[in-house]
């Protein structure tokens, strides 16, 4: 299994598999998190971006999974829908990747929603990093 840092957070390398999972660390304008994705789990994390803001959104994990940028309102379309067959409208997406980000510029005032899903037949340990 390929070792993962939190060099950007920490004075020395600290590998992920020696922090205590569900690691969060959380301001007004970022979110830092360690979490370990079971199979087929999700995390949703949920933004309100004003016209003209940046979100700036990263995942690295040891491995696989999907990254999805969509409207929130979509999102909640698709959680509710009965139909198995539906499909979430997505912004942009990142498939069965080890490492995603993407940068977003809202055109307008908006919520939009980044759902990261464990794509592996295995748990996924990952470091979320957003700003906005």
């Amino acid at each position: 299994m390929e070792e993962l840092y939190l060099q950007d957070v920490f004075l020395e390398l600290v590998p992920i598999a020696e922090m205590h999972h569900e690691a969060l660390f959380v301001t007004p304008d970022a979110i830092l998190e360690v979490l370990e994705l079971q199979i087929d789990d999700d995390s949703v994390y949920a933004f309100e971006l004003r016209e003209g803001s940046v979100l700036s959104f990263g995942v690295s994990a040891d491995q696989t999974f999907d990254l999805l940028l969509c409207r929130f309102g979509d999102y909640e379309a698709w959680l509710d829908s009965v139909d198995p067959e539906a499909e979430l409208l997505v912004l942009e997406a990142s498939l069965g990747v080890r490492s995603a980000s993407v940068v977003f510029r809202a055109a307008r005032s908006m919520h939009v929603a980044v759902v990261v899903s464990n794509s592996s037949d295995l748990p996924v340990q990952m470091l979320v990093e957003a700003r906005c």
